[in-house]
């Protein structure tokens, strides 16, 4: 059986935020197009801002609801991203939360609407205390893969030194290390009746090394 690989086909950058709607009963009073902006929020290296209203309507209901909000030109043909946003309340029965995902071609451009509850149906939920909600939005960027992706290169084989500079160490000192290793040896040479490791490189230079290789023991 062939062997298997494993890698990430795409890369994502996530945040989650808590955003804390004060003065809920004031902002009932939104028009239709209107909006109130979140701060700034750095997410997969671009600039987004989360929206909030309390006036859209939708099947003939006024709804609570945000979207997302792309704030700088695309690098790329467009920048792909979701919200998903979840009431927060103390109710054991609450589990409200939606999510909407959008292509971003341009700098300004907004997702559509993620619809959290019906004003009625959040009024009545008990999640409105002194006049206040929350909401946890959670923003998920997929990130660009770079074209050049550098593949690790493999580590060097225990006989092979690193490139001689000509600078610094000598030579011999490389040869040196090689015959002090004992790896990646080629031949064994005796000198004085002692048997020595050795590389055939070395042993066309070391003219004075005897021949032929010791037999094995």
């Amino acid at each position: 059986m062939g062997a298997s690989f494993s890698s990430n086909l795409t890369d994502a950058a996530r945040a989650v935020h808590m955003f804390k709607i004060n003065g809920y009963s004031a902002t009932r009073a939104m028009a239709r197009t209107d909006s109130l902006p979140s701060r700034r929020l750095p997410v997969g290296g671009y600039h987004w801002e989360v929206r909030y209203t309390a006036s859209l309507i939708a099947d003939s209901n006024h709804w609570v609801a945000l979207k997302l909000v792309l704030l700088a030109a695309p690098r790329r043909a467009d920048v792909k991203a979701a919200l998903r946003c979840r009431l927060i309340s103390n109710s054991a029965t609450s589990a409200v939360d939606g999510h909407v995902s959008h292509a971003f071609k341009r700098a300004g451009e907004s997702s559509a609407w993620v619809l959290i509850l019906r004003r009625s149906a959040l009024e009545a939920s008990g999640a409105i205390v002194d006049d206040a909600f929350t909401v946890e939005c959670t923003i998920t960027v997929i990130t660009e893969i770079p074209d050049n992706v550098a593949a690790a290169a493999p580590a060097a084989p225990a006989n092979v030194l690193p490139p001689f500079s000509g600078r610094g160490l000598s030579l011999s000192h490389h040869l040196g290390e090689l015959l002090r290793r004992g790896t990646g040896a080629d031949v064994t040479l005796v000198v004085s009746g002692k048997c020595f490791p050795a590389h055939r490189a070395y042993s066309r230079r070391g003219r004075r090394c005897s021949w032929p290789p010791c037999s094995a023991t």
